[in-house]
């Protein structure tokens, strides 16, 4: 019961923050990538993050609200927020590799990511090798 309930609370804060970045980035695209040092010129750039960080974010806020509030979709919004989280943390590692240390934004993202990804693969594991997949009742 206590992983189900830390899972709901982890997808509805998910969601919230993926609905803010989402919402910001359809309504000012150009203000987004601006403290990384991108100059959005063009309205094809604009439209790029408005779809990237915009739609995608929305989309997957939805996709959590609505597994934070199911007891069939509970578990596969974990594995997702899991997933999305490994693949900002491995492109922020690469591009560590590749361009050594990050700036203090990037750090701030990582460690963001890191917070959202530690506890919904730990939820993930739990509940899949040492509970069982269904949720309690």
């Amino acid at each position: 019961m206590f992983l189900f309930r830390l899972s709901r609370a982890l997808l509805m804060l998910a969601a919230i923050l993926f609905a803010a970045l989402g919402t910001f980035a359809l309504w000012r695209p150009h203000e987004v990538l601006k403290p990384l040092g991108f100059e959005l010129t063009t309205a094809d750039a604009r439209t790029e993050v408005r779809a990237t960080y915009g739609g995608l974010q929305l989309a997957l806020a939805l996709v959590f609200a609505t597994a934070g509030r199911s007891r069939k979709l509970w578990l596969g919004g974990i594995a997702l927020l899991s997933a999305v989280t490994s693949g900002f943390l491995i492109g922020r590692g690469v591009g560590y590799l590749v361009e050594g240390p990050p700036g203090r934004i990037t750090v701030f993202l990582a460690a963001c990511e890191l917070t959202m990804w530690l506890p919904a693969t730990f939820i993930l594991f739990v509940q899949m090798h040492l509970v069982g997949e269904e949720p309690p009742k």
